[in-house]
């Protein structure tokens, strides 16, 4: 097999940049915690990615075998 490297750039703001992604999260959840005001969407995403996460763990134990995500 040969190395294949493939780079794909996207132009965007820093992390300090308040359009940046991440101050974007940061904003988001300062807003949740003063209002109250739960975006269910923020819990659902969370428990979606710690399932992908432990499936991940799970097939990388297995030698990177399939695994059925629920």
């Amino acid at each position: 097999m040969t190395e294949q490297i493939r780079r794909i750039t996207v132009v965007e703001h820093s992390h300090g940049h308040p359009s940046a992604q991440e101050a974007r999260l940061f904003g988001a959840f300062a807003k949740q915690v003063f209002t109250g005001e739960l975006n269910q969407a923020w819990p659902d995403a969370a428990m979606k990615t710690q399932i992908t996460m432990e499936a991940c763990l799970v097939s990388a134990a297995n030698g990177g075998a399939e695994v059925a995500v629920p």
